[in-house]
């Protein structure tokens, strides 16, 4: 099963957390989840390139 949690968004880091960078670790490495949406997919993408936890893509 592939699971898919809350909206991500840079601009208002969930209550708890210093910054939207604490949310995406605690997200994708304690939580383990597939995925999340986000009002700013980019910094997602960014976030799991920079972590290893998705392939580059393209040159």
């Amino acid at each position: 099963m592939k699971v898919h949690s809350w909206t991500h968004r840079r601009d208002a880091p969930l209550k708890g957390f210093a910054d939207s960078r604490q949310v995406l670790d605690a997200a994708f490495k304690e939580l383990k989840l597939d995925g999340l949406f986000s009002d700013f997919p980019g910094d997602v993408v960014d976030y799991l390139r920079q972590e290893g936890l998705r392939e580059p893509s393209g040159p």
